[in-house]
This record gives structure tokens, C-alpha cells and sequence, in this order.
């Protein structure tokens, strides 16, 4: 019995000095949802963008989130396309005016003048909205009315 217990320990104790892997399984049917890469991550109109070429974006979807906090506070989720992979997606988002209209502007930045891959480029992105004094709200992209909220 000793020797048994012995070769165990011995098993043991050489099992946990060995490299721990973390291996992820995913079933060849799991869907994984795609990442947003850094690049293309949307960021507010940087020195210099003034002087680069300014681009439509297709928005093919918009959402408005309530997100649960104190005060609440609101983000915009839009799916759609930029021209093609050498633009990157830019927009700014207004305070509301004297009619409580938030008017947020969506556009592309191209960020290369050499020759690009034509072809549309998908995008999903989360524009975070803030927080509001309590009053009934519009808001619009780029003149287009997509949605309201009372805060």
C-alpha cells in the first residue's frame, strides 16, 4: 500500500510542477461576434482632420440605449459601412439646442491618399450620449431624426 501512496504523491507533485495551458473549446457551431478592431474604433476629429477628406458613412442601423444608472445616461449603437478599409469613422456629438434636439454628426476621415481596396467596410460602434437634465429629447445623425428619449 505504501509504495502505491508513494508513486501517487510522486505523480502528483510532478503533474503541478508542469505548465498550465487555457485552452478555450468552442463548438464549430458557436457564433463568435466579431471584434472591433483599435483602427477602427471611433474617435472625435483629431489636429489635422479638417485638412484630410471628408467622407459620407452608410448607416444601415441605430439603436438608443437607456443605461441603468443614476443619473440615467445614454449611449447610440450604429452598424453600417465606411466608403472602404482606408477611412476611419469619426463623429461628434452637439449638446442639445433651446428645443432640446441633439443633433450628432457622422462622418468618415479618409486616413491614407495612396490607392485603397474598393469595396465597403463594415462597422459597429457604441456612442456613448451621456447624461441629460430631466426633459423630453431628439435626437438626429447627420439631419436625419432617429430616435428620442425622456431623461
Amino acid at each position: 500500500m505504501k509504495p502505491i501512496l508513494g508513486i501517487l504523491m510522486i505523480s502528483l507533485l510532478l503533474s503541478a510542477c508542469g505548465t498550465i495551458q487555457n485552452k478555450v473549446v468552442r463548438s464549430p457551431a458557436a457564433k463568435i461576434p466579431p471584434l472591433i478592431e483599435p483602427s477602427v474604433q471611433p474617435v472625435f476629429p483629431l489636429p489635422g482632420d479638417g485638412q484630410s477628406q471628408i467622407d459620407t458613412v452608410y448607416i444601415e442601423s441605430s439603436e438608443l440605449l437607456t443605461l441603468e444608472s443614476f443619473p440615467l445616461q445614454f449611449s447610440l449603437v450604429l452598424k453600417g459601412y465606411l466608403p472602404d478599409p482606408c477611412h476611419r469613422l469619426n463623429y461628434s456629438v452637439n449638446p442639445p439646442d433651446e428645443n432640446n434636439k441633439i443633433f450628432i454628426e457622422v462622418y468618415s476621415i479618409a486616413v491614407s491618399s495612396n490607392a485603397c481596396i474598393q469595396g465597403l467596410d463594415p462597422f459597429e460602434t457604441s456612442i456613448p450620449l451621456g447624461s441629460y437634465p430631466s426633459d423630453h429629447y431628439t435626437i438626429y445623425i447627420n439631419n436625419k431624426l432617429i430616435g428620442e428619449f425622456d431623461s
